[in-house]
């Protein structure tokens, strides 16, 4: 069955066949409109199962209409087989069931009397004076329905369209909004993966530029301490130099300037120096002689143990001799030499310090005891620096 037009299912009493005939020809035109479209048994082809076909078109149609009569409600297949299904898919809403009076009979007294039927107000076909008014009657109330049933097949094609363009519509925000997120993740990944590319940069970078600050410092150490020849410490810079730029050419030279400076014996002095140093020499024992004869001996010993303490400090040259030295001679007369060799020691055992340090960092552990060893022979009470030595590793300092 084609269901582009409404299905109408009729059921029938073999006796009333001939009523059945005279009602389809008033459906024809109906049939003809494309309203609808009949089926009854009669159209089931030879070989065909006529059961199967029955209740196959019996649950496809629209509309099924019972065909009523004393013979139709006698029979056990119409009453008990198609009128049972056509009421139960009726109460599902599946499809209408119309039934038509043919003859007059006792069809009240069954399940059809809840239904509203045709001809107008279930009046017998055959009761009609003119049986053709009869059909037409029904044929309209047929049609009236038809009519109804198509307008609701069109709201529900409407419904299905509406909620099939509505669910398309989510579809494509759904899919607009997700576009949206995944551009927006997409952003977010470029945004950080460019911000963590100039933070590294701008670490590279600070962390280059320390470096070569840290070389130029060690560089420009070594080159002083060459000239002042301190091969030793300017050993030790050019080392920390060479920690941070290996196979640096220029600190490899520093270093073999430095070593060869230490196998170097100390310059001699001019002639003029140790002349110099003669005439100085015996001024001073001239000096000591008349202080001697002209002067107390009190203020003789005072002086003398003042030169004494004076030369011990010079000998020992570390920060607590000279800090002793001040401490017992605060109004001496070298006070303010005694200051200055004070604060150049402490600046030198802070700068070998910071060197050791560096040279730590960098790897350079051999340098770095040096550095550190240097530091305590200034300043042998420094507990700090002992720790230091003893948490690297370092060889004590020699006795």
């Amino acid at each position: 069955m084609s269901h582009k037009n409404t299905q109408i299912f009729i059921a029938y009493a073999r006796k009333d066949a001939e009523l059945l005939n005279q009602f389809r020809t008033h459906l024809r035109p109906l049939e003809r409109a494309g309203k609808v479209q009949v089926w009854y048994d009669g159209l089931i082809e030879p070989g065909a199962v006529w059961e199967a076909q029955i209740k196959k078109n019996l649950h496809a149609a629209d509309i099924v209409l019972l065909m009523v009569s004393a013979d139709a409600i006698a029979s056990d297949y119409f009453y008990d087989k198609e009128v049972a299904d056509a009421l139960e898919r009726h109460r599902a809403g599946a499809a209408r069931v119309v039934p038509m009076i043919l003859r007059p009979c006792a069809w009240y007294a069954t399940p059809l009397a809840e239904l509203q039927a045709i001809p107008q107000n279930g009046k017998a076909v055959t009761t009609w004076a003119d049986r053709d008014e009869a059909y037409a009657d029904a044929a309209q109330s047929l049609l009236n329905i038809v009519n109804n049933i198509e307008q609701h097949k069109r709201e529900q094609a409407e419904e299905e369209q509406r909620r099939r363009q509505g669910e398309e519509e989510r579809r494509l925000r759904q899919a607009e909004e997700q576009r949206r997120q995944k551009e927006a993740a997409e952003a977010e990944r470029r945004r950080a993966a460019e911000e963590q590319r100039r933070q590294k940069e701008a670490a590279e970078r600070k962390a280059l530029e320390e470096r070569q600050a840290q070389y130029a410092y060690h560089m420009a150490e070594a080159r002083k301490l060459l000239r002042r020849r301190d091969g030793l410490s300017a050993i030790h810079h050019a080392q920390a130099a060479l920690a941070i730029e290996p196979g640096d050419a220029d600190a490899l030279q520093l270093i073999r300037q430095a070593e060869h400076l230490r196998l170097q014996p100390p310059p001699p002095q001019p002639p003029y120096l140790r002349w110099a140093a003669i005439g100085i020499g015996a001024l001073l024992a001239l000096f000591l002689i008349a202080r001697a004869i002209g002067g107390g001996g009190g203020e003789d010993a005072a002086a003398q143990a003042y030169r004494e303490a004076w030369r011990q400090a010079e000998a020992e040259s570390t920060l607590p001799a000279w800090k002793a030295f001040l401490a017992q001679y605060p109004d001496g007369e070298r006070w303010e030499a005694a200051q200055q060799q004070l604060d150049s020691l402490e600046n030198q055992r802070n700068a070998l310090l910071n060197d050791a340090a560096v040279l730590a960092e960098a790897g350079v552990t051999e340098a770095a005891c040096e550095n550190l060893r240097a530091a305590l022979r200034i300043d042998p009470s420094d507990r700090d620096i002992q720790r230091r030595i003893t948490q690297m590793g370092c060889p004590s300092l020699k006795k």
